[in-house]
């Protein structure tokens, strides 16, 4: 009854009645445009932060500034993390390694395919206050206080951002690159073949540390257990050695691996080597044996040249940094 007696108002009520209507109209009509612009925009096929000097505009491949030169040693530097709390110390091995001082600066690149820019402030700053002139304290690697002039994280959210210019631009230029954990089978997916897996595999030659942690890890030996169908325990690996979940790269065993040099063979320290994380926590010695027996029968049918087969395990707690073939295993506390 309210509005029967307001549409029978003025004709100045009727008039604004209308407008509104109209207007109303009009907004129901953009109103599903404007949403798609506006997921667009927030859906982004990368994300990229940066912590420290902005050496490059999102998007742009070409440097904004000049980009720091620090000589690295001549080595292949990596560094394999078991997925736990982040050690770091390892992190600042890196930084050496990758010769950053005050006086050249350096970028460290973290790569992933989900998550946010948390290794940034945790790799540039020496404690909560954001300091950058003092030692760190632990929970920091204090990179900055080392020479560390940026951290940059690249979240790379499907296989078309592994082509993209700019990733490979920010990559391919980095001084240490760190792949953080999450799933190795996206990894996997979105990343091999692809233009940024050529970019990784060039990193070596210019001796530029390179490591990862959980899944990051995974990937960096020269077999890899893809997790393409799921995870795998160690009763379900070594009841049934070729069950369903027992997926691994490359496959056949020959294939290329993920992480390799421009000849084509694999970083020595890792080569012939599965990686396996969280190995105490989540009770990884039987399956990473079964891994190991499924490759080495391979290889025999394969008649492959080498049978040098090794295994690496890793706890959450611990980590394994090695140079060229030397590898040393170090704890927090050690």
């Amino acid at each position: 009854m309210a509005t029967q007696h307001w549409l029978a108002g003025s004709p100045r009520q009727l008039q604004h009645l209308c407008k509104a209507l109209a207007l109303a109209c009009v907004m129901a009509i953009l109103s599903p445009s404007a949403a798609t612009a506006a997921k667009a925009k927030s859906t982004s096929p990368y994300s990229y932060y940066v912590t420290g000097t902005p050496y490059f505009e999102t998007g742009n491949p070409t440097p904004i500034h000049a980009l720091p030169t620090p000589a690295p040693r001549k080595v292949h530097a990596l560094v394999l993390m078991g997925g736990g709390p982040d050690v770091d110390d390892a992190y600042r091995w890196m930084i050496q390694q990758a010769g950053i001082t005050p006086r050249t600066g350096g970028r460290f690149v973290v790569i992933r395919t989900t998550g946010t820019d948390a290794y940034n402030p945790y790799f540039m700053y020496s404690d909560a206050s954001n300091s950058t002139t003092r030692p760190a304290s632990e929970g920091y690697v204090g990179g900055a206080y080392l020479g560390l002039s940026s951290a940059e994280t690249l979240v790379l959210s499907n296989r078309e951002t592994a082509e993209d210019p700019f990733v490979n631009a920010v990559v391919g230029s980095a001084n240490a690159v760190w792949i953080a954990g999450g799933d190795q089978s996206t990894y996997l997916n979105f990343w091999k073949d692809t233009a940024l897996n050529r970019t990784l595999n060039a990193l070596p030659a210019r001796h530029v540390p390179i490591g990862g942690t959980s899944a990051g890890a995974n990937v960096l030996g020269q077999f890899v257990f893809s997790a393409m169908n799921g995870t795998v325990t160690s009763k379900q690996a070594l009841s049934n050695p070729y069950n369903k979940y027992m997926s691994f790269d490359p496959y056949p065993f020959s294939g290329p691996s993920f992480l390799q040099t421009d000849s084509l063979t694999h970083i020595e320290a890792l080569s012939n080597t599965f990686v396996d994380p969280h190995f105490d926590s989540r009770d990884r010695m039987g399956r990473l044996l079964a891994f190991t027996s499924r490759s080495t029968t391979a290889c025999d049918w394969l008649r492959c040249s080498s049978k040098r087969w090794r295994k690496t395990g890793l706890s959450s707690t611990r980590y394994c940094r090695a140079l060229r073939s030397i590898s040393t295993v170090r704890s927090p506390s050690s």
